[in-house]
């Protein structure tokens, strides 16, 4: 119930006021004819922040170890070269034979590249000798890996061979039926072996092999095959190309490999863990 207020001249005595009944009227300021008031519209909701899904956390890992070769293996079938993420060594690499390109990676949304176990090989040209690592330099070796029965299965190797057997170099391999993993480091005093790190049955493990200028180290999911070995000696200095998937001509490794990485320096247990924990936690 409200008053209208008329304002009129009047001539003589004007009538008396009267009340208006005006419930039926609609007043928008009340939220309709039922007084109903409607509710706020829901705030929008904050984007995800940056790099949180699993394969952005782990390229911040890794780019913050600073690799010197870094091939992620995401390219689509039929491509000739694989790009190099760091371009120390080169912006892309060869890859050639029976490689299937393509095929799912350590997590969804994530592309490897499953070798044959006879031709299929990346090649690293190292035209810059900037993966020679020669003399007693530290080194870290990583890679994702998930391999099919086959014995000596080089993952990633950088090695002057004669033979069958490596006369200068480091590399990183599998042996017993592609069940473990290991390291060697050949140098002017022996071929040195690093332990042997048990793999994930049908999936993915997480292999790295660490050399600090006196022991290697096998790191499988992060966890150290113990003890570590005291690799004395020299690597020769030489010109030689890197491979994936082979020693250049024998060795060739059957499986998926994702995440290749190398680096000139000793990668610590911690820088490990998180590299390992971005891509399974």
């Amino acid at each position: 119930m409200r008053f209208h207020l008329e304002i009129a001249l009047c001539v003589g005595a004007c009538g008396t006021l009267e009340p208006v009944d005006d419930s039926s009227s609609t007043d928008v300021k009340d939220g309709g004819p039922d007084g109903a008031v409607p509710p706020p519209a829901s705030p929008p909701q904050p984007p995800s922040p940056p790099g949180s899904d699993p394969i952005s956390k782990y390229r911040q890992e890794v780019r913050a170890d600073f690799p010197i070769l870094w091939v992620e293996l995401e390219e689509a079938a039929r491509s000739t070269t694989v790009k190099d993420e760091i371009g120390v060594v080169g912006s892309s690499h060869t890859i050639s034979g029976g490689c299937l390109q393509g095929v799912d990676g350590v997590v969804p949304g994530d592309k490897a590249v499953r070798f044959d176990g006879a031709t299929c090989k990346i090649e690293i040209s190292d035209a810059n000798g900037r993966l020679k690592l020669a003399g007693t330099e530290s080194f870290s070796i990583e890679a994702w890996v998930s391999p099919e029965p086959g014995a000596f299965q080089h993952i990633f190797t950088r090695e002057v061979r004669s033979g069958g057997v490596p006369t200068a170099g480091y590399a990183l391999l599998l042996g017993a039926n592609a069940t473990v993993a290991y390291g060697e480091r050949k140098t002017t005093a022996a071929n040195q072996v690093s332990q042997l790190g048990t793999l994930k049955a049908g999936a993915f493990s997480h292999v790295v092999l660490t050399f600090d200028g006196a022991f290697l180290h096998l790191y499988v999911d992060a966890v150290e095959a113990l003890p570590a070995f005291a690799s004395a000696g020299s690597i020769a200095s030489t010109v030689q190309s890197a491979y994936i998937g082979t020693a250049g001509i024998e060795n060739w490794y059957r499986g998926v490999i994702d995440e290749i990485a190398v680096y000139d320096k000793a990668l610590a247990s911690d820088r490990i863990q998180a590299h390992h924990d971005a891509l399974t936690k």
